[in-house]
């Protein structure tokens, strides 16, 4: 059985990347955390990180079989390099600190599998997500992984998912935590810019 842990490691460097990227994802985490409790957003985080199980297999087994085609993949090679080369183009021209933070108030929590599926229906229906995704799959498709590498990947990533929602809902459960990391979202869009214009320049001169 192949298994190449470089490439393992730097995929899901790339991914954790894009995973603490605000989004969708992270603000959803961020509301029912504020409205509702940690308990709230760790419930949310779950199905977040189900929703990315599921949709990154699906951009994973659609990857590796247009893969299988040079033109396919050399046209994939440029579509998704540009895409992340726009992604990381609005990270940088991103001033950060639009989103706006409601007063926490008391109202009834939602069961655990609403708050679960609130998360998971934000993944999964996410268009951007996919797009992303795919950009990173074309690069780790050039390297030509065997299967055990990219179902270590796919399970690697939805841990850090989990992980990270959680870390995010425990931390962020108060205004002030909150506000505070919002108010660096113009630093880290930046940096994170940066990421996305060289892996996406690695991707189209591969």
């Amino acid at each position: 059985m192949n298994i190449d842990i470089l490439l393992i490691v730097n995929t899901l460097l790339i991914l954790g990347v894009a995973l603490i990227s605000p989004g969708p994802d992270f603000f959803i985490i961020l509301k029912n955390s504020l409205r509702f409790g940690k308990r709230a957003g760790i419930y949310t985080g779950i199905g977040i990180a189900t929703g990315c199980l599921i949709s990154f297999t699906v951009v994973v087994v659609g990857v590796s079989l247009l893969y299988k085609y040079p033109i396919i993949k050399q046209l994939m090679n440029i579509i998704c390099g540009g895409y992340l080369a726009y992604i990381g183009i609005s990270c940088l021209r991103s001033k950060g600190g639009h989103h706006a933070i409601k007063e926490k108030v008391l109202v009834e929590v939602p069961s655990a599998i609403k708050l679960f599926f609130a998360g998971f229906f934000t993944n999964v229906f996410n268009p951007k997500l996919y797009s992303l995704t795919t950009g990173i799959m074309a690069y780790v498709e050039n390297s030509h992984p065997s299967s055990a590498t990219n179902i270590i990947i796919i399970i690697g990533q939805g841990g850090m998912a989990l992980i990270w929602f959680t870390i995010v809902a425990q931390l962020f459960s108060t205004k002030q935590m909150q506000e505070l990391y919002l108010s660096k979202e113009s630093i880290i869009n930046k940096i994170l810019g940066c990421i996305f214009i060289a892996v996406a320049i690695k991707i189209v001169v591969n």
